[in-house]
């Protein structure tokens, strides 16, 4: 009715979810009703305050955009890390990488057919698994195609943690920086902290109702300065690298040994319908490419297949 009233389409949708995950969990079945009739999604939690028009900050080179849990370069992006495994000797040295999550609150869907495919994927999780949306949603933005199970291949893009950033970032990044005072957010996610009503009323009155001191009431006593990863673990790293490179979890791919004997098995999401796409021949683009492709065409001819550097 309140719509109604102010004549704004909707989309009404009645399900019988109860709880919280659980109602959250029926975003991913109809985002893909939008995407099915060519609608791209920008889906946005309750919790989130909008300072400005999100759509004249949207990149749109990517299946998605989304934003992230991260509150600095390394936890929004990702980074290398250096892990030493001493029993190795001479080869101790290897690298890592991590990356904080993505966050299920906020992000941009185009209507392709890999952003059609993942919440296909993530619906179908929903439906069959004891997981939380935003645990799946991350899980199924950053991690590879493995052993039985395809991802849903989408091309990514994090949202700058200034811009779009979340609570801990406005309140100990944002906040006590001189430099920044200035800046105006695209959206605030008040993610990390309780009592979210309060907050976003300050956060509202300082972006929009030009209090400069706005944040002060809920945020007083919010520390002024976030430490980096690396300082935070720096007391406990021997331990934290000890149970990185030890690598105890190999169940699953145990499983996949015993039943495939390292051959390829058949998807168990094989309704994602995913293939890869193939690029063109350019045997006629030159002569050096008409060259490899009379090479390779000898190798095919007798059945073999060559790597030559």
């Amino acid at each position: 009715e309140w719509l109604e009233a102010r004549g704004v389409p909707y989309y009404r949708k009645i399900s019988t979810a109860a709880g919280s995950h659980k109602i959250s969990a029926q975003k991913f079945r109809i985002v893909r009703e939008f995407l099915e009739v060519g609608c791209s999604v920008l889906m946005s939690d309750i919790d989130i305050v909008w300072i400005r028009n999100p759509f004249d900050f949207m990149w749109r080179d990517t299946d998605l955009e989304g934003a992230t849990d991260g509150w600095d370069e390394e936890t929004a992006y990702g980074w290398t890390e250096h892990l030493e495994d001493v029993t190795l000797g001479q080869s101790r040295d290897m690298e890592g990488y991590r990356i904080t999550a993505f966050n299920s609150g906020l992000w941009y869907l185009q209507a392709t057919q890999a952003g059609l495919r993942m919440m296909q994927l993530l619906a179908h999780r929903m439906d069959t698994e004891d997981t939380w949306d935003q645990t799946a949603f991350s899980q199924e933005s950053t991690l590879p195609t493995h052993d039985d199970w395809l991802n849903a291949g989408i091309t990514v893009r994090v949202m700058n943690h200034m811009c779009f950033c979340n609570s801990k970032t406005l309140l100990r990044r944002i906040r006590p920086d001189p430099a920044l005072q200035l800046h105006r957010p695209v959206t605030v996610h008040v993610n990390y902290h309780q009592g979210k009503e309060r907050y976003m009323v300050d956060i509202n009155a300082r972006y929009h109702g030009g209090e400069a001191n706005a944040l002060e009431r809920t945020a007083r006593n919010e520390p002024r300065a976030v430490r980096s990863i690396k300082e935070v673990e720096a007391p406990f790293w021997t331990e934290l690298n000890d149970g990185f490179v030890s690598g105890a979890h190999v169940q699953p791919s145990v499983k996949v040994v015993q039943r495939s004997r390292c051959k390829p098995l058949p998807p168990a999401n094989a309704f994602l319908k995913r293939t890869p796409s193939r690029v063109d021949p350019a045997c006629d683009e030159g002569e050096d490419m008409r060259a490899l492709c009379d090479k390779l065409g000898e190798v095919a001819s007798r059945g073999e297949v060559a790597l030559v550097f």
